[in-house]
């Protein structure tokens, strides 16, 4: 006879560790997704993207701006 639980387990991963797990498309979904989640809330916008860019680096910053680039690059094709 089997015996039947439900347990909960946190596991804490930085997000340098969870990162190095994703492909660059599922980076792209999951940026895709925070973009959604904020892009409807026109009162706290500009907060929440002085929020993100206290918390970017220097790097990130360069690729994100990248990033842009490389999207209206794209669409003027």
């Amino acid at each position: 006879m089997g015996l039947e639980f439900e347990k909960a387990a946190y596991v804490t991963v930085s997000s340098t560790e969870w990162v190095e797990k994703l492909r660059p498309h599922e980076v792209a979904e999951f940026a895709s997704a925070v973009a959604n989640k904020f892009d409807q809330d026109f009162v706290k916008r500009a907060e929440i993207a002085a929020e993100f860019a206290n918390g970017l680096s220097e790097d990130g910053a360069r690729w994100l701006a990248e990033v842009v680039t490389n999207f209206y690059g794209r669409r003027r094709q």
